[in-house]
């Protein structure tokens, strides 16, 4: 009996792995390559600014809200944001946050705030990224 079901489960539990490790980096992946973008305009192409504090609005599929908040912080800060913090909800958000981004954008509700620690670059949006805004500019010389 025991063969029998492990004889059916093996099948379902690679298949399962196998959709995890594809969807899980890809959430976390998608957040932080570019993740937040200069303006909420609709252009593609974006320059980070060093020192500048951004915030996005995440537009993650189903499965790439399994990605948790630690996660996708964790990926934000290896690529070039600082002190990042994760929304998981619009409960969360800074009272700030502008009101036509609190909505949820993708399957999930999911916003990113942080600072471009690198120096300045131009990037390309992800499409992960619904919306992206400099919160506050780079301080001045």
């Amino acid at each position: 009996m025991a063969r029998s079901v492990l004889r059916f489960a093996a099948p379902f539990i690679a298949t399962l792995s196998l959709a995890l490790l594809l969807v899980l980096p890809a959430a976390s992946d998608a957040a932080a390559s570019s993740a937040i973008a200069a303006s909420p305009a609709s252009s593609d192409d974006i320059v980070l600014v060093e020192g500048a504090t951004y915030r996005a609005r995440l537009k993650l599929s189903f499965l790439q809200c399994l990605a948790s908040r630690d996660r996708i912080g964790k990926k934000l800060d290896r690529g070039g944001f600082s002190g990042v913090r994760v929304f998981m909800s619009a409960r969360e958000l800074p009272p700030d946050w502008p009101a036509p981004f609190r909505a949820r954008a993708g399957g999930c509700e999911r916003y990113a705030e942080g600072v471009w620690a690198r120096s300045s670059t131009p990037r390309k949006r992800p499409s992960s990224i619904e919306s992206w805004w400099v919160a506050r500019p780079a301080p001045g010389p």
